[in-house]
Order: C-alpha cells, then structure tokens, then sequence
C-alpha cells in the first residue's frame, strides 16, 4: 500500500514538474522579448536624442546665417529710401524718376537741392514701390529728417499731407509715404509692430537708421527690439 502512494505521489510530482516546465518556457521568451523591446527602446532614445541635438545645432546655424543675411541687407539699404504711391508715368525711366525725387526734395524744402550725382540708382519694384539709393546716408537722413517735419507741420495745421497734387504729377492725387529702406527681418518686424499700434497694443512704433522702436503703453522712453521675441514681451 506504501508502494502504491509513493507511486501516485511520483506520478503527480512529475505532472507538476512538467506543467512547471510548460510555464517557464514561454515565460522565458517572453522575459527575452522585453529585453529585447527594452533594448529596441533605449536605442530608440539615443537616436531621437541625438536627432534633437543635431537640429538645434542646425537651428543656431540657421540663426547665424539669418543674423548675417539681415547684416547685409542693412548695409546694402543705409543709403536707400522708399517712395510708395506714385503713379508710373508714361515713357518713365532713371532720368525722369529722378526728376521726380528732386521735385520732392524741393518741396520738402531741403537746405541744398539734389543733384543726380548724389543718387546712386533709382528703380521702381514690381509692387510699385520706387526705391532711391542715394551716394551717402547724411543726404539719405536728411531727405527723411524734412519728410518727417512736413507731415507734422500738415498735421498740425490740419492740412492735407503731401501728395502728387503738390508735386504736379499726372494721374490721380495720392498721399505721398516715404520711408527708409529696411531688410527683409527689420520690414517684417516693423510690419508687426505698426500691427500692434492699431490694435492699441503699442503707443507707436518707428525705425531709424534701419532699426526698430517702439513705445511701450506703460513707458515713456522708447524701447529698440531685434526680434518677435523682445517685442511681445512689452505687450504681454
């Protein structure tokens, strides 16, 4: 009877032996397969981090270039200006956009009248815009300085601005805008500045000698920004 238990016992330890067996056998593939999948993971992460590091690294780069670029531009434009909302003549060239722009400075009242030596080149855009590239940035500023004085003296005494009735030119009358040449980052950056100013966002908002400034609604002294960065943080 001893022998018969003993027998029934054996029976049963190695049933059990080997449905112990069975378990551990998937188990262990599946303990494998997550290492695995862990490894797989890990090295996953080391590539998006290095991804992440090579493009910020481009981002800088990209930055640089960009700060160089807008050096350039601000260089090549120191001397120009930008005429906006004259209407293109009949037969218009060099020589007549020039007479045009020495018209303006007469009626401007410049304290020595323009010579066609002192303008470098003169061009219109596609957008209409006519540029002036003058031979030196004193008769730039000063082209820009007496703009500047007309239109608040026309303000003032409730005038009408100047326009292409005061200059005796054909075609329709429209108010004359003259204003420095800026890069493609300053022109945009003061684009969004002046967008500020009619939401009421910003008291003013105007460049000088190709930079941007801007009148904080909380400040009285005028604030320079080089960025989009630098000036939302004056309107948040």
């Amino acid at each position: 009877m001893f022998d018969e238990l003993q027998s029934q016992l054996d029976q049963k330890f190695e049933k059990l032996n080997m449905a112990i067996n069975t378990l551990l056998v998937p188990n262990l593939d599946i303990k494998k397969t997550v290492e695995n999948m862990s490894s797989q993971h890990q090295e996953l992460l080391e590539k998006m981090r290095k991804l992440q590091d090579e493009n910020n690294e481009y981002k800088i780069k990209v930055s640089t270039l960009e700060d160089k670029i807008d050096a350039l531009e601000s260089i090549v434009s120191r001397t120009k200006i930008e005429i906006r909302n004259l209407p293109k003549q009949e037969t218009e060239n060099k020589q007549m956009l020039t007479s045009i722009v020495q018209t303006i400075g007469s009626t401007l009242d410049l304290e020595t009248q323009i010579q066609g030596s002192e303008i470098k080149d003169i061009f219109r855009t596609k957008s209409g815009t006519v540029v002036v590239d003058f031979t030196t940035t004193l008769r730039k500023e000063s082209f820009l300085s007496k703009f500047k004085r007309l239109c608040n003296e026309k303000r003032l005494s409730k005038e009408p601005p100047l326009n292409t009735g005061h200059i005796n030119l054909l075609g329709p009358t429209n108010i004359i805008y003259i204003s420095e040449a800026l890069s493609s980052k300053s022109r945009s950056l003061f684009y969004n500045a002046r967008e500020l100013v009619k939401n009421k966002s910003l008291l003013a908002a105007w460049t000088s000698f190709g930079n941007v400034y801007v009148k904080p609604k909380d400040s009285a002294a005028a604030v320079r920004v080089s960025n989009a960065s630098e000036l939302l943080k004056l309107v948040i």
